[in-house]
C-alpha cells in the first residue's frame, strides 16, 4: 500500500483519479468477458483459470492482467490484439501506474540488497570495542528505586504535621565475573528535604534528616564444585 501511495503521489492524479485505482470493476462491465476470452485462449502468462462468474475485480487487478497479457501480444490472432487494445486504452491509466509500483517495489529490493551486503562503515578498533561493550552489556546487570517520601502525624486537633520529607535511591549493580562469582555494589542515597530536626515534632529516628551516600560493595560465590556458597564485604 505504500509503494500504492507513492506511485498516485508521483503521478500527481487527481484526488477522482487516484481513487479509480483501487475502484471496483462493476461485475456486468465488458472487461470480464474481454480478459476471459484471452485467459481461454492461454494468451495471458500467469493465468489458467478465467475469472470466475460474479467475481468483483478492482482497476488494480485488471490492470495486471491486461499488462501482464501485453507481454504475449505476438502470439495473439488478429481479433485478440484489437480485443487488448480496447483493454490498454481503459486501463492504460491503471497500467502505467502499476508499472510505477513494480519499479519502486524492485528499487527498494535493490537497496535492501545493497544494505545486506554493503559493509557498516566501523573501523576494525570501532567494532571491536563495540564487542566488548556488548560482552560487558551480557555480565553487567543495574537495577534500583527512588522514593519519595513524607513522615507525618495526625492532630488532636484535626488534620496532620508533617515530620519529614526524605528522599531515597537504592541502585544494585551486579558484574558476572565467571559461572561461579559475582561482584556487587549497592549504593544507598537519602536526602532530607526538612529544615532540621525538630525533637517536638516526634521523630521516630532521630537521624532520619541526615543526608548521605553509603556504598555496599562485596561478592558472591561458590567453593567445592558449588557446594559451599560464599558471601563476603557485606
Amino acid at each position: 500500500m505504500a509503494a500504492i501511495g507513492a506511485a498516485l503521489s508521483v503521478w500527481g492524479t487527481a484526488p477522482a483519479e487516484a481513487a479509480s485505482f483501487l475502484e471496483e470493476v462493476p461485475v456486468s462491465d465488458w472487461s470480464y468477458q474481454a480478459v476471459n476470452g484471452l485467459i481461454d485462449a492461454g494468451k495471458v502468462p500467469g493465468y489458467a483459470a478465467k475469472i470466475p462468474e460474479g467475481r468483483v475485480m478492482s482497476r488494480l487487478e485488471m490492470a495486471a492482467i491486461v499488462e501482464s497479457a501485453e507481454g504475449n501480444q505476438a502470439a495473439m490472432t488478429p481479433t485478440e490484439q484489437q480485443e487488448l487494445t480496447k483493454l490498454k486504452n481503459a486501463y492504460d491509466y491503471d497500467i502505467k501506474k502499476l508499472e510505477l509500483i513494480n519499479r519502486l517495489d524492485g528499487a527498494a529490493e535493490h537497496l535492501n540488497q545493497q544494505s545486506r551486503t554493503h559493509d557498516d562503515g566501523f573501523t576494525p578498533e570501532e567494532k571491536a570495542g563495540l564487542k566488548k561493550a556488548a560482552a560487558l552489556a551480557d555480565k553487567l546487570s543495574i537495577s534500583g528505586y527512588g522514593r519519595l517520601r513524607n513522615d507525618h502525624r495526625i492532630k488532636e486537633t484535626g488534620g496532620r504535621q508533617t515530620i519529614a520529607n526524605k528522599v531515597q535511591v537504592f541502585v544494585a549493580s551486579n558484574y558476572q565475573v565467571n559461572e561461579d562469582w559475582q561482584a556487587h555494589a549497592d549504593l544507598y542515597y537519602r536526602s532530607s528535604l526538612s529544615s532540621g530536626f525538630d525533637e517536638s515534632r516526634r521523630t521516630l529516628w532521630p537521624d532520619d534528616n541526615h543526608t548521605g551516600i553509603i556504598v555496599d560493595p562485596y561478592i558472591t560465590g561458590r567453593l567445592l564444585h558449588n557446594s559451599l556458597g560464599i558471601k563476603a564485604g557485606k
